[in-house]
């Protein structure tokens, strides 16, 4: 039986080590890409993860089978510094291959429950847009509905 619960600062050296196979599994999906990840990149999310167990406007939820961490996504609180309001954005979500169906809906199925209970209002992902994953956010009422332009420090 799979649990869904917010991480714990002890969870983020395993949440690091799933980072990296999930960047290696989508490195291997799309190689043209040249997807990667850098020690430094993974060490700054192990903070961020072990700022999800804590952090007020921060969360990472894991789902757990067995004791063993099948998955998880991150969401926070996002304030406007000039206008009134509060959102909420939800980054990464990860599930291992093995991990049963509908671990991934119901990781965010709970940031989105946290976010709301945290006062946000729209609540928004983004998704690569050469390969986007449409599930499990179209089915949990999630809209494509801005294009986004980045500019990367090269």
């Amino acid at each position: 039986m799979t649990t869904i619960r917010r991480t714990r600062v002890a969870d983020a050296p395993v949440l690091r080590e799933l980072t990296k196979e999930g960047v290696a599994r989508e490195a291997a999906r799309h190689p043209e890409d040249r997807i990667g990840i850098s020690d430094a990149g993974l060490d700054n999310l192990e903070t961020h993860y072990r700022l999800g167990a804590a952090h007020p406007d921060l969360i990472t939820v894991i789902a757990e089978d067995e004791g063993e961490i099948v998955g998880f996504v991150d969401a926070e609180i996002t304030r406007g510094r000039s206008l009134p309001g509060v959102g909420g954005e939800i980054g990464d979500l990860y599930v291992s291959e093995g991990a049963g169906a509908g671990v991934a809906e119901a990781l965010v199925r709970e940031a989105v429950r946290w976010l709301r209970d945290h006062g946000a209002g729209p609540i928004f992902h983004t998704e690569d847009a050469a390969h986007p994953e449409l599930e499990p956010w179209e089915s949990l009422g999630f809209e494509a509905d801005v294009v986004r332009f980045s500019l990367y420090v090269e």
